[in-house]
């Protein structure tokens, strides 16, 4: 599923906009989830508590709360993976969107002649590899997390610890459960307290994994065999992909 967000502060527009990509998305048979921000700093709060959950961005440049230039710098400095496409009234910001690695820009009025070319473009750029997220509810905490940011998750009696790519996140449950959404995802149980991401394995050792980012996570004796094996199949498929 390819993730959109638009965030424009006219209702109409977004309305607009939306709609438009619906039927794109039809036409082509992309399964897609859009939702809409009204304003530029809802926006960068949402993404920076749900970090990797957004592939393609429709991001207006003149909004009253916040120029969409600098939610766009912002939003650079924790995410370079989302694709982010400007909707504007004016010709005149489009240099700027190059300093933000902006995929392309949309003329509020003319969009028809360049949103399905620069939709299916930020489709093409999205990994594909890294499609699922999980959702994690423990009494009223609810997060979404990108399986692509995880390196690894550990559990304490009955604390959760998920390790990103950005930060530490704890909440009580069972490792059980992890492993039922996760073990068909790339993930492994390294350890009976250990599930770790193959996409994030640097080396294996005969006591431990070092993860790309260096950092360690125990292996045990009796899964070693399973994890490599594991490991291996994974390169193997990656490659073929490739």
């Amino acid at each position: 599923m390819v993730r959109i967000a638009i965030c424009d502060d006219q209702d109409i527009f977004q309305g607009t906009i939306k709609n438009k990509l619906n039927l794109l998305l039809k036409k082509e048979c992309i399964k897609a989830q859009i939702d809409c921000y009204d304003s530029g700093d809802k926006l960068i709060k949402f993404l920076k508590e749900n970090k990797g959950i957004y592939d393609i961005l429709f991001l207006d440049i003149l909004m009253s709360d916040i120029n969409g230039l600098d939610v766009a710098k912002e939003i650079r400095t924790f995410d370079n993976r989302m694709q982010i496409i400007f909707l504007t009234s004016s010709s005149d910001y489009i240099l700027q969107g190059y300093d933000v690695e902006a995929l392309g820009y949309l003329i509020k009025g003319q969009e028809d002649k360049k949103l399905e070319e620069v939709l299916l473009k930020a489709i093409e750029k999205t990994d594909k590899n890294y499609d699922d997220y999980i959702m994690i509810k423990s009494g009223s905490f609810i997060r979404t997390i990108c399986l692509k940011n995880i390196e690894f998750i550990e559990v304490r009696n009955r604390t959760i610890t998920i390790n990103t790519d950005y930060e530490t996140i704890d909440f009580n449950g069972k490792m059980e459960d992890m492993q039922n959404e996760l073990l068909c995802k790339n993930f492994i149980l390294s350890h009976r307290s250990y599930l770790v991401n193959v996409r994030k394995i640097k080396h294996i050792g005969t006591s431990s994994i070092e993860l790309k980012s260096g950092k360690e996570v125990l292996l045990s004796r009796l899964r070693s065999k399973g994890v490599k094996k594991a490991y291996l199949d994974y390169i193997f498929e990656y490659n073929k992909e490739e």
